[in-house]
């Protein structure tokens, strides 16, 4: 029994740069980490971006396909757009609008990946520390 194997001469491997990806960039000129994490979910865009589609996924498809909760997935978005590596639009669909997700380019991902030292952030509080911070200061 003979098996036949297809090679493809064009094997997209555009991604490949990225492994070796630890700070970028960002738009706003803050220097960031880029973890195993952020680049999984790039990856799940980059694979509508590599077969020529959009992403028009709602976000609790994209949190199920991912395992997450839907807060997951809308944290990891607003993370990518923070890092400069997904742009989300809006476009009219049916009787609404629908979400857009489109990659960054690799090449210009690669040419905002640097060595630099991460810049300082200030963390938001979550409502829970907030709420604490409230009632220690008696003003809840």
């Amino acid at each position: 029994m003979s098996e036949k194997v297809e090679t493809k001469t064009n094997f997209d491997q555009t991604a490949s740069p990225l492994k070796g990806i630890k700070n970028i960039i960002t738009p706003a000129g803050a220097v960031m980490r880029v973890t195993d994490t952020d680049l999984k979910w790039f990856n799940h865009f980059y694979t509508f971006e590599a077969q020529g589609k959009k992403c028009y996924q709602s976000i609790k498809t994209i949190a199920k396909s991912m395992g997450r909760a839907d807060s997951v997935a809308q944290e990891r978005i607003d993370k990518l757009q923070a890092l400069g590596l997904l742009e989300v639009g809006k476009e009219t669909f049916k009787d609404g609008w629908r979400n857009t997700y489109t990659c960054t380019s690799i090449d210009v991902i690669v040419s905002r990946m640097t060595d630099a030292p991460v810049t300082p952030q200030d963390k938001p509080l979550r409502k829970s520390q907030l709420n604490s911070l409230l009632k220690k200061s008696g003003k809840s």
